[in-house]
């Protein structure tokens, strides 16, 4: 059976007339009027005396509406209640203060930088203009999806395009899930890892360093096998140190070696990687920029090796990170990997004695 509640139309959660299907226990037949207070059914005397069947409050029943799986869905919480904080900060609701919403004036900005109309981003994007100015005006966070596309038109960290991510538990996660093993010093790092760091890139091969005399020392045919990666398709990009950079002898007197050691090594691995220079799908370029990590990545695998002074490369600490749609440390390392390239100098055929 069906009962009719009727509320005052001030009340902030149910309307004008709301119906509300009444257990099998109540076979009450009688209309009731409820008011905002408490609800009150006229029942048989025999079920008044029984609490468990007694007809709950509109109080009761508020909440029970609230914690249904269909009015969290609809608000956008699954799982918990709303609050006033979630409401504030959870994806689609603006975040405000007292005088209204606040502009995203970070995400006006860039998209103004970037030479693009609202129009012209919520179509890259895939979503309506509106929408878009409903991102900047009201400030609303959009889905994770749309986050990513924007960010990576506008050439942005999401972070910095909606700066709450940060606190954000679902970013958090991310961050940590790109992590995969933290290895005290180059020793430590299997061979094995090496070898399907090169082997299995199907996309990319970036190597940023100052020589990676290593990898050759342990691998004399890699040179070959770059040319044959190069011939399946995978881009190669391979940074080496100028050694003629006074930040490569500098980096020598640092670690303890002769001013020349370091510009001897990158003419071992220049020289090594000859034949490969002029192989279709291999580019080599020289870079002059003081060397903080070297860095080895191949398609969403990445190994970073941290510098530290006074300490050679094989003794600092190497970072296996994979690629996680979320993430950021990869894409900063990656970010940085470009920066020193496009810099660079091409490296051409003729190899410097």
């Amino acid at each position: 059976m069906r009962v009719v509640i009727r509320v005052r139309r001030t009340h902030p959660l149910l309307s004008a007339r709301r119906h509300i299907k009444v257990p099998k226990s109540w076979r009450e037949r009688e209309p009731f009027e409820s008011s905002i207070a408490d609800v009150r059914v006229a029942s048989r005397e025999r079920h008044c005396n029984n609490a468990s069947n007694r007809v709950p409050t509109l109080r009761t029943v508020l909440t029970s509406l609230m914690k249904s799986r269909k009015w969290r869905t609809r608000n956008g919480l699954p799982g918990h209640l709303r609050t006033s904080w979630d409401a504030q900060n959870s994806v689609g609701r603006p975040m405000k203060y007292q005088g209204g919403a606040v502009p995203n004036e970070r995400l006006r900005g860039c998209i103004s930088a970037a030479g693009l109309t609202v129009a012209e981003l919520a179509q890259q994007v895939g979503v309506n203009r509106k929408t878009v100015e409903r991102w900047i005006t009201t400030n609303r966070l959009p889905y994770r999806e749309h986050r990513w596309k924007t960010a990576t038109i506008l050439g942005r960290d999401e972070t910095y395009l909606w700066p709450e991510l940060n606190d954000d538990p679902v970013t958090q996660r991310a961050w940590n899930a790109e992590f995969v093993q933290i290895y005290p010093n180059r020793g430590c790092v299997p061979y094995t890892t090496w070898v399907r760091l090169i082997d299995g890139a199907t996309e990319a091969l970036d190597i940023l360093a100052y020589a990676g005399k290593f990898l050759f020392d342990s691998r004399p045919d890699l040179a070959d096998v770059l040319i044959e990666k190069a011939k399946a398709g995978t881009r190669i990009r391979l940074l080496f140190g100028d050694p003629d950079f006074s930040e490569v002898r500098r980096r020598s007197e640092e670690e303890g070696l002769p001013a020349s050691a370091l510009s001897t090594r990158i003419d071992i691995v220049l020289n090594y990687v000859r034949k490969a220079i002029n192989a279709p799908g291999i580019e080599v370029r020289l870079h002059d920029t003081p060397l903080y990590n070297s860095i080895f990545r191949s398609d969403t695998t990445m190994l970073v090796n941290l510098h530290t002074y006074g300490s050679g490369a094989p003794f600092n600490p190497v970072l296996h990170l994979q690629h996680v749609p979320g993430g950021r440390i990869f894409d900063h390392y990656q970010q940085s990997f470009h920066k020193v390239w496009d810099a660079a100098k091409p490296f051409g055929s003729e190899v410097s004695s």
